[in-house]
């Protein structure tokens, strides 16, 4: 049996005293991460509802402050922090405090905008008959799309001949990690990098391919990482095309016109400032400090986020994934994170937030 998933985010006010690293901790690259929330936020109707029973009325009060200090003056930027907002301690409702956060990282790839013998793996467009529906949050984006066909038979050759082909790349391991991480770069022969982000996915529930590896007895629970998944399916590549075809959920992408990572919210995740979360407890734009052991173990993570983008392995009050930006670093990086620690969010002032909160 799996692990019950906490169905509450309880929350209590506490000073920013209480907060173990939050002075030590340069706010701006924070501050720079929730400027481009904004820009989400204040288009948003001032009367809507968004979660935790706020409306983003005061979210673009909030806004409009932030627009008028400057961004280098790390005094001023934690003065707005601390002036804006009060922390709360998240917990669930079993009065259980420690989550588990991980990470997550902006995929390279190599490809071609023509298939070969080379360049055999494709990635997939949304098929026009792929609607959304209900509230389920899918991959990176704010709705799951489907049902459609599950992995296993697009693998097969469901979606060919129906011109879906989006471009093609040379290993299908990259382009499995590629539908869980969301986006990443795919650079063509002539040196050129295509930008391809999510636009949908198949309506089919998410499963960890790692889990079914520790389940079987295949890795250790404490050796597992995205790196020993990719060594497991290298060792044994027939098994491995059958592991990752369990897991059901398949993501559609489409080609984005700028290089760079853009989360569920729509705006630029940035290196190590941005968090991916479960939006039925926490919404986009909402401050989030973090308080983990760091994926080198070396030193601990203590610093604030921004809540942008979410994630279909992302679960729970208590859940969040690191982004780690581009490149070979952020994916180890990444890929080694399994961290537990606490967390707090940082919420506005005006309004006198305690309690449980149902996702």
């Amino acid at each position: 049996m799996g692990v019950k998933t906490p169905e509450s985010l309880c929350i209590e006010p506490v000073n920013f005293t209480q907060i173990s690293g939050w002075n030590a901790d340069d706010l701006r690259p924070a501050f720079v991460a929730f400027k481009n929330s904004c820009q989400a936020l204040k288009k948003q109707e001032r009367g809507k509802r968004m979660g935790l029973s706020m409306s983003f009325g005061i979210w673009h009060d909030i806004c409009e402050r932030a627009q008028k200090v400057t961004t280098q003056d790390e005094k001023a930027v934690r003065q707005f922090f601390e002036e804006n907002f009060t922390p709360y301690r998240a917990y669930d409702q079993d009065k259980n405090q420690i989550g588990l956060y991980t990470g997550y990282y902006e995929s390279s790839l190599k490809g071609s905008l023509c298939p070969s013998e080379k360049y055999a793996y494709p990635l997939y467009k949304r098929p026009p008959d792929l609607t959304k529906q209900g509230n389920q949050y899918g991959k990176k984006g704010a709705f799951s799309f489907g049902p459609h066909h599950d992995r296993r038979s697009i693998d097969e050759g469901a979606l060919k001949e129906k011109d879906l082909e989006l471009i093609w790349v040379d290993c299908p391991v990259d382009a499995f990690f590629l539908h869980i991480q969301g986006s990443g770069r795919v650079q063509l022969e002539d040196g050129r990098f295509i930008k391809v982000g999510y636009d949908g996915a198949n309506g089919h529930p998410y499963t960890p391919i790692g889990r079914i590896l520790i389940d079987q007895g295949h890795v250790e629970k404490e050796k597992m990482s995205m790196q020993a998944i990719r060594d497991w399916i290298k060792k044994y590549p027939d098994k491995g095309r059958d592991l990752m075809n369990q897991n059901a959920s398949y993501v559609f992408f489409k080609i984005l016109d700028k290089i760079g990572a853009i989360g569920a919210q729509g705006v630029p995740v940035l290196t190590g400032r941005s968090l991916a979360v479960d939006r039925r407890y926490i919404p986009y734009g909402v401050p989030v400090w973090l308080d983990a052991s760091h994926p080198d173990n070396a030193i601990n993570l203590q610093r604030l986020l921004i809540a942008q983008d979410t994630g279909g392995a992302i679960k729970g009050p208590l859940r969040g994934d690191v982004f780690w930006g581009f490149g070979d670093m952020a994916a180890q990086i990444a890929g080694q994170m399994k961290s537990k620690g606490k967390s707090y969010l940082l919420l506005p002032k005006k309004i006198p937030f305690e309690g449980c909160y149902k996702g």
